[in-house]
């Protein structure tokens, strides 16, 4: 199994990286593709990424087009198009939402440059939404290329499924959590020595999970 891991915000942070090393170490072939700089949320400017399990992957950093967003960046195509001819993937791990440009960047070229790739993605929105144009019809066409799509909950498979996802191509795959990460805490606790009251929070620094409200409380 050849496996072309692709992914823009998630890969530039070292507790994310852990998944491209655990793919690497199931496949027969592996190459991940990540954006030479993007801008996280907590950050001020574009940042390279983190030092960390990335570096023991064989991967590539390339230019992203459209400032770093992720509803609208996209992988440089000629660039893309050479990587997948080259590397011929069987599987491509896109971490992406079904209806952001890119998605139906990769679908479409993959189709084209590696036709007898499997291509899936990463849905974690669980509210149903009206997208405007492009974005629907954009994601009905990567519905119809895709090979599956990884719900992160139930909620998110449901949304999938009411805007026309084959419940074939629906499976629910949370986000991944390294152990090894988190070895400190984990010694500090068999140590008995975690502050009463400590709060272990895992996610996404981001203003809708409500994590300032939870320092307040």
């Amino acid at each position: 199994m050849r496996i072309l891991c692709i992914s823009y915000g998630f890969m530039v942070q070292r507790a994310y990286q852990w998944k491209a090393l655990e793919l690497a170490r199931r496949a027969d072939d592996f190459l991940a593709i990540v954006p030479r700089e993007w801008r996280v949320l907590w950050a001020s400017e574009a940042l390279p990424p983190e030092p960390g399990p990335l570096d023991e992957v064989p991967h590539i950093r390339v230019p992203l087009r459209l400032h770093h967003h992720k509803h609208f960046a996209l992988l440089p195509p000629l660039q893309l198009a050479r990587i997948l001819r080259e590397f011929r993937p069987t599987v491509i791990d896109f971490d992406n939402e079904p209806f952001n440009l890119s998605s139906g960047q990769l679908v479409h070229v993959a189709w084209r440059h590696a036709p007898g790739a499997l291509v899936y993605l990463h849905a974690s929105q669980n509210l149903l939404k009206r997208y405007p144009p492009p974005f629907s019809q954009l994601e009905q066409y990567v519905f119809r290329r895709c090979g599956a799509v990884f719900a992160r909950s139930r909620q998110s498979a449901e949304v999938l499924r009411l805007r026309g996802l084959d419940p074939r191509k629906t499976h629910v795959l949370g986000h991944g959590v390294s152990l090894e990460e988190f070895r400190e805490a984990r010694e500090r606790q068999l140590r008995d020595d975690i502050v009463e009251g400590s709060v272990l929070y895992a996610g996404f620094l981001s203003h809708q999970k409500a994590v300032d409200t939870l320092v307040r409380a």
